[in-house]
């Protein structure tokens, strides 16, 4: 074993690091604030012997997996679901929010999510909005304005969940 490279930006990992993730070719690295060092580090390790920071995520994380092109966060609205695939043009591509309680842990398998926190399991089935959200499935998943449950006009929230209605 030996160290091939280091990748030192003392404003990158000032606030301390809370989880450390891989998948192929790239990791996320979650680090705590305060300073312009807090949020998700995409780092590219194709080429072990020269580290390269793709982008940084303004998330605040205690935990996240990253498997496949996906990166999956707990935060105090829900989970939101990143697209990494292009780690310099990351997106995120789905939210699940309004749950009751701030999740601070997460696990993946499959399609299926499970969060904890504050003495609370909760399970997500089919994780949805990982493609695009699910207009009509009383979930508020990015980008939609609302979800009432329905794909119907004239109610609490638009057909096409864009707008309150």
């Amino acid at each position: 074993m030996r160290l091939l490279a280091g990748l030192s930006h003392s404003d990158v990992f000032a606030g301390g690091v809370s989880k450390i993730e891989a998948s192929g070719d790239l990791l996320a690295i979650a680090v705590r604030g305060p300073g312009a060092g807090e949020g998700i580090h995409l780092i590219d390790v194709g080429n072990p012997s020269a580290p390269n920071l793709r982008s940084t995520l303004p998330e605040r994380a205690e935990d996240m997996i990253l498997q496949g092109n996906f990166l999956f966060v707990p935060n105090k609205d829900g989970l939101r679901v990143c697209d990494v695939s292009e780690p310099a043009d990351a997106v995120v591509v789905g939210s699940i929010v309004e749950f009751d309680f701030f999740a601070s842990s997460v696990a993946v398998d499959g399609a299926n999510a499970f969060l904890i926190g504050e003495e609370k399991l909760m399970t997500i089935e089919g994780l949805p909005g990982i493609c695009e959200p699910l207009c009509g499935n009383n979930q508020r998943e990015y980008p939609e304005a609302c979800d009432d449950g329905n794909r119907d006009d004239g109610d609490d929230c638009s057909a096409d969940c864009s707008s309150d209605g």
